[in-house]
């Protein structure tokens, strides 16, 4: 039967002391964090067996609060020190050049690939030049083209099944 009383009481208690609990936890680790952990302490409440026996609700609140900066402090120094590295700048990152043998081996690859587009009917090219090349979505294309979304599905389909299935050979 307490059981069922509980929730309004932790009700009660976290609408009394949620901008006490709020402050102390920014002050603490920061407004960012502060939301969470403020919600954490509401799920904390809840879980303890006996709020009735609670004579100061702020206090407990608050020592649930605290509670939860400590594990906090304790899950970020404890975090693998890499997760805190900036990542590079893609832009700085310098892959190696490909060799000769790379390089004529892309261009033969791209010349087949150019051949087989050539070899696509025009509505299916079309449509996934505009998908694939222009980045247009589907309705975008069907409505450039004049044909319904569905239509623009299947030649994408199609010139996809087409090509891979050409690239492979």
């Amino acid at each position: 039967m307490l059981e069922k009383k509980q929730p309004p009481l932790v009700h009660e208690f976290f609408l009394r002391y949620a901008g006490d609990i709020k402050r102390f936890l920014t002050w603490k680790v920061g407004e960012d964090d502060a939301a969470d952990l403020t919600q954490q302490v509401y799920l904390r409440a809840l879980e303890h067996s006996n709020l009735g026996t609670v004579r100061q609700p702020r206090a407990f609140l608050l020592r649930i609060a605290a509670n939860l900066v400590v594990d906090t402090y304790r899950w970020r120094k404890t975090r693998a020190p890499q997760d805190d590295a900036p990542l590079p700048n893609p832009e700085e990152i310098q892959e190696p050049a490909p060799g000769p043998e790379a390089r004529v081996s892309g261009h033969m690859e791209l010349q087949r690939f150019r051949s087989l587009l050539a070899e696509l009917p025009a509505p299916s090219r079309h449509a996934f030049l505009l998908n694939r090349v222009d980045g247009l979505t589907h309705a975008e294309i069907a409505e450039r083209l004049g044909i319904s979304r569905k239509s623009v599905e299947r030649h994408i389909l199609k010139a996809l099944r087409y090509l891979q299935d050409r690239m492979a050979d």
